[in-house]
């Protein structure tokens, strides 16, 4: 489900801001192109419940990485507005996920933005059935 909800997150945001910006999932070493954005997982906590139920509370990371220009803190303030709008729903692997604990802030010249998707997970053990029960009722 995370590696849905990565893809969802990517989604959106190409949805909101177009072809002109890069969202990358995987680690950059090389050739980063500004403006983009950098989709990170960050943290999992699993909260047990009975029955085998499970709330899976998953942090992350959206970082935007303006260019290198006298209006690059414009830009991040602008897309801090735009993220906000297009990551407050998104579609993981056929589920509507909605984006809570949303916040962003500056560090060294990019934004950062934090943004929770939680969801319930029912973890189902298979148990055997039983095999043919033959009943005989003819009275002997």
């Amino acid at each position: 489900m995370l590696n849905g909800v990565v893809a969802g997150i990517k989604e959106a945001i190409q949805a909101e801001f177009g072809d002109g910006y890069e969202v990358y999932t995987t680690q950059v070493r090389q050739g980063l192109k500004r403006p983009c954005f950098i989709v990170d997982f960050v943290n999992q906590i699993d909260e047990h419940f009975p029955s085998d139920r499970h709330r899976m509370l998953n942090t992350f990371s959206v970082r935007y990485i303006p260019n290198n220009t006298p209006g690059a803190k414009l830009e991040c303030y602008d897309a801090q507005d735009r993220l906000t709008g297009a990551l407050d729903f998104i579609t993981a692997d056929g589920d509507l996920l909605r984006g809570v604990d949303i916040h962003g802030q500056m560090l060294d010249g990019e934004l950062v933005f934090i943004v929770n998707y939680d969801y319930n997970l029912r973890h189902v053990e298979e148990i055997p059935l039983m095999e043919t029960l033959k009943i005989d009722t003819a009275a002997s």
